[in-house]
């Protein structure tokens, strides 16, 4: 395998971890956006469902980047 191809393969892999941190980030954002309680429940529940959006936009990116990756790839194969 080239040093092309493995740098490839690396960048893959960031980005699949990437997509995986942003994920989890919303989830634990949204549970606390459910789970808050108290008098400020609903302001600091907002928050958290906001911080919880923001993060689903990132995973977003890096899933588009990863799309744009492979289609670029199999359009340069040869037929």
């Amino acid at each position: 395998m080239s040093s092309k191809e493995n740098a490839k393969k690396k960048l893959l892999e960031i980005l699949n971890q990437s997509i995986s941190r942003e994920i989890a980030v919303s989830i634990q954002y949204m549970w606390n956006h459910v789970m808050a309680i108290g008098t400020n429940a609903e302001d600091i529940g907002g928050v958290f469902e906001d911080f919880a959006k923001v993060e689903m936009k990132h995973a977003e990116k890096f899933a588009e980047r990863i799309w744009y990756r492979v289609e670029s790839q199999q359009q340069s194969l040869p037929k």
